[in-house]
């Protein structure tokens, strides 16, 4: 049986699966479901019919659409927890003192450590906050991809790849801005003072000579994401302590003390014109509403 055939029949087993579940507690099972098979058929049929295609990113495009549905073990066209878990311990990878994968002499990973690469894996590709990695989620971690402190950005439709950033020390966090015109990296080093310092590096992938640079000092930095606008960074600090509001166009920046969570417990409305954020001030817990022009404190909701 052909490599081509192989695919083809894992693909068709995966959307007969699928087709057969009307509800799941994951989401919207079948437009996940139409994503994946719009994008993997359209990598089978130049696999099968473009010459002009390099044999290597037939390969890369056959990898992701066998490696996702092998190991979407419901067929629900997600990802989540227990399935990575399993995907890890498959594996029987080694985890280093960095928590991450490594091929070198590290012993054999603890379920602990096989726990923290799952966190890590949802950390940076799953964008929505769901607690699932989808196709779509999976597809775009692909495109991107860290290896140790280089970026690598590939083409969606060729798998070519288009880009080459390089970071001055390993990359920790990946995020595609909204618009997908902007890549975020994050990294963490040490410094002479064996603190933690942190710095986050932001690339153009329509002006390659564009970048950004922030340093967040000693503060810390344990979440990074977009604001809906994708030209403003909302960086969470360690320990609660704020959340500090960069804005890409003016270069200036914004803060919000005393979030109480930094990975949940906030969101923005779908316009993308105000922000909610849960915080804890003076052991008190209430809802604030922010205005995202000028992220001015609109209305605090005591709970």
């Amino acid at each position: 049986m052909t490599r081509f055939a192989a695919v083809l029949l894992a693909l068709i087993a995966f959307l007969a699966s699928v087709a057969r579940a009307d509800r799941s507690n994951y989401g919207d099972v079948h437009r996940e479901a139409a994503a994946f098979k719009e994008q993997a058929l359209r990598m089978l049929q130049r696999a099968k019919g473009d010459t002009g295609v390099h044999q290597g990113h037939i390969k890369a495009a056959d990898d992701m659409v066998l490696f996702f549905q092998l190991h979407d073990l419901n067929k629900d066209g997600h990802l989540d927890g227990h399935e990575l878990l399993t995907v890890y311990a498959n594996q029987e990878v080694a985890v280093g003192s960095d928590g991450r994968p490594t091929t070198g002499s590290a012993p054999p990973a603890k379920l602990s450590d096989l726990v923290r690469l799952v966190d890590t894996a949802l950390d940076m590709d799953d964008t929505d906050n769901d607690g699932m990695i989808s196709w779509s989620e999976y597809f775009a971690s692909q495109l991107a991809t860290a290896v140790d402190h280089r970026l690598v950005v590939r083409d969606a439709e060729t798998l070519q790849i288009i880009q080459l950033f390089t970071c001055t020390a390993a990359i920790d966090v990946m995020a595609w801005a909204g618009d997908s015109q902007l890549i975020l990296v994050a990294s963490k080093q040490k410094k002479a003072i064996q603190a933690n310092y942190y710095f986050m590096r932001v690339w153009s992938l329509a002006d390659i000579e564009w970048k950004c640079c922030i340093d967040e000092g000693v503060a810390g930095l344990v979440n990074v994401i977009w604001a809906p606008d994708a030209r403003h960074l909302l960086v969470f600090s360690d320990f609660q302590l704020r959340i500090t509001v960069w804005s890409l166009v003016t270069k200036d920046a914004s803060y919000i003390q005393y979030p109480k969570y930094s990975n949940k417990g906030f969101c923005f409305r779908k316009d993308g014109r105000y922000f909610a954020l849960s915080e804890r001030k003076d052991c008190k817990d209430t809802v604030s509403i922010y205005d995202c022009d000028d992220w001015t404190l609109l209305k605090a909701l005591a709970l």
